[in-house]
């Protein structure tokens, strides 16, 4: 696990792979003053929406997290190639 502070950004690195899930190969944590943000990588577009129709995510993560939530989250699936 890396953890350090860059430009006020509370930076966390997780690159242990989840065997749970098909493709994933790192999660970062950016906490910020404004909001937090969890950057989830995975081999492919494919295997990433797979993991945000998971039960896992959406009946544990999400539901785990709804107190502490101001808004409906966020979800963005990025391809870098």
């Amino acid at each position: 696990m890396i953890d350090k502070l860059i430009r006020g950004v509370h930076y966390i690195q997780r690159a242990v792979p989840n065997r749970n899930y098909r493709g994933f190969v790192s999660k970062e944590l950016l906490v910020r003053d404004e909001d937090v943000q969890v950057l989830h990588g995975f081999c492919s577009a494919a295997d990433a929406k797979a993991y945000l129709e998971s039960k896992l995510f959406n009946k544990d993560v999400v539901a785990g997290l709804k107190l502490l939530l101001q808004a409906e989250p966020e979800i963005r699936i990025y391809s870098a190639y």
